[in-house]
């Protein structure tokens, strides 16, 4: 990376030392809308608006936190502002920093679900800056929130394990004719029970309200043959050291990890996609600064440029990537993929927490 960014990692600390993990830096407490203008086109910030403001980015951390830092260099080098890295994100420890009023990330990668459920409580809304004219179809700006990123929740498989392939969400629940370990996440039921229900015939278009019970009664059936993610880092890490034959893994891991010399397929039927948000919590030390931020990641060339680096697709529908075979194999909103199911994140944000809870409890069970 250039010089002008400046990169931090910051281990998780008590909320009473929130404030300790990112300096404030010149510009804290400070509000730059004036030094901006009331708009941006995306993709574009003003020229040396934000010189001497430093802003803390916070991600999910590995390949994709990095080719997000790789994306922004532009924005500091047109606007002057530094960028401070923190993560990977932890919803407790965001929630802890706007409740204490130590507040020190600025920009924040969470799940469009999370952010959805938690807009009135811990998220500023968003500033007029914001540019959204070139999303592609059926993307639009949240209330307090911006889509950052799409990606799939796919059923993939090793192809070293199988004589035939897997083909549908049913196989993942196969054991007899596609035997070996299933992962799947530990903490977050997103996805996970929308395929249970696909696997026992639930057609896409009845998915919601979900019926819970019925799919941990088909999850009950492979009990025994699950394995349990936390992280990105740990889908790659499954797939890298054969601890499962099948998962439920977000798209892009995939990718990075057949990159790296793994040999995992998709099953090109049914993705279960969703979309990744930026937000500014309440309590930002320079919200239109963090929003500036967000707009220029809106634009066309930064998506096609981070989509080169992960395979993830950003929805500006200008955006033009040369991907690589790694990346083409999992885009989840091509025509390589049918019948593509979209989380709804009404649902789940009105019944994420409760959802969670009931998971976590039967994971541990």
């Amino acid at each position: 990376m250039r010089t002008s960014v400046a990169l931090t990692v910051c281990a998780f600390v008590l909320p009473i030392l929130l404030g300790a993990c990112s300096p404030p830096g010149p510009g804290a407490g400070q509000d730059s809308a004036s030094k901006l203008g009331d708009t941006a086109r995306a993709g574009s910030v003003k020229p040396g608006a934000l010189d001497g403001v430093t802003l803390t980015f916070t991600s999910w951390g590995g390949e994709s936190q990095q080719a997000q830092m790789k994306v922004l260099e532009g924005f500091t080098e047109a606007s002057g502002a530094t960028i401070v890295e923190d993560g990977p994100t932890n919803y407790a420890k965001l929630q802890a920093q706007v409740e204490n009023n130590q507040v020190t990330w600025d920009v924040v990668t969470v799940d469009s679900v999370w952010a959805a459920g938690h807009c009135d409580l811990l998220l500023a809304p968003d500033e007029s800056i914001i540019d959204g004219s070139e999303f592609t179809d059926g993307l639009t700006l949240g209330d307090c929130g911006v889509p950052a990123d799409i990606y799939g929740n796919v059923l993939a498989f090793d192809r070293g394990a199988f004589a035939e392939a897997p083909t549908r969400w049913a196989d993942f629940f196969d054991t007899q004719a596609f035997p070996g370990k299933r992962a799947v996440s530990a903490t977050n039921p997103t996805g996970t029970l929308e395929a249970a229900l696909l696997a026992d015939g639930v057609k896409p278009d009845d998915l919601y309200p979900l019926d819970v019970e019925r799919a941990l009664d088909k999850l009950d059936t492979i009990r025994d043959d699950l394995v349990f993610w936390s992280s990105g880092a740990e889908q790659e890490q499954i797939m890298g050291s054969g601890q499962a034959a099948m998962g439920i893994f977000w798209s892009g891991r995939v990718g990075f990890s057949n990159k790296a010399g793994s040999d995992w397929g998709t099953v090109k039927t049914q993705p279960i996609n969703a979309t990744s948000w930026f937000v500014v919590p309440k309590g930002a030390r320079d919200p239109a600064a963090a929003m500036a931020l967000i707009n220029y990641w809106l634009g066309a060339e930064q998506g096609a440029e981070y989509a080169e680096l992960t395979s993830y697709e950003t929805g500006n529908r200008n955006a033009d990537p040369d991907l690589d075979a790694f990346a083409r194999d999992v885009q989840v909103t091509s025509s390589d993929y049918s019948d593509q199911v979209w989380i709804d994140e009404d649902f789940w944000a009105a019944n994420l927490g409760t959802l969670t809870d009931r998971w976590i409890d039967w994971t541990n069970g």
